[in-house]
């Protein structure tokens, strides 16, 4: 599973992070050899494969903590979802990164969530990625960052996440 979900998340992040679209070049898009000796990548749509409802993410006021928490189904069990989630203690006021962890119920799917910027910069949009080893199934969700605004609460501000709680990837 370790090696499944390293090759996921390294081919996820690069066409998340470049915001490249691959199959796209001058060759057929199919795959075949562009004349660098190997075949261009393709990285095709396909119908939804995850489905995601109770999504939340937000952090309490004065650093108290973040936490994120959601059910996720695959197109194989779409009738019993499991649960995702994971809670960080004494964190700023921004929801930190997530590294790939392991839904609660299940031990082949695991999940990541991750600013998307400039290095030591805001944040334009905000990914998750979810990978089911089982399936050989993965998938990623992009949000601007107007989806994850700073709230003012009293004294502070804290961010949450404010669209919708149902969807799909």
């Amino acid at each position: 599973m370790k090696s499944f979900v390293k090759v996921t998340a390294a081919l996820l992040t690069s066409a998340v992070s470049s915001q490249q679209t691959y199959g796209s070049g001058s060759g057929s898009g199919s795959g075949s050899d562009s004349g660098s000796g190997s075949p261009e990548p393709v990285i095709t749509s396909c119908p939804a494969q995850f489905s995601i409802t109770s999504f939340s993410a937000s952090c309490t006021p004065h650093g108290e903590g973040c936490s994120f928490s959601f059910d996720v189904a695959t197109n194989a069990s779409f009738d019993s979802p499991i649960s995702c989630g994971a809670s960080f203690d004494d964190v700023s006021i921004q929801l930190p990164l997530v590294p790939f962890t392991l839904c609660t119920d299940n031990h082949t799917i695991v999940w990541g969530w991750a600013p998307i910027g400039p290095p030591n910069g805001t944040a334009t949009d905000y990914s998750l990625i979810i990978a089911d080893s089982a399936l050989n199934l993965a998938a990623a969700k992009i949000w601007d960052a107007s989806d994850y605004p700073m709230v003012a609460l009293g004294a502070t501000e804290s961010q949450i996440f404010n669209g919708s709680a149902s969807f799909t990837m």
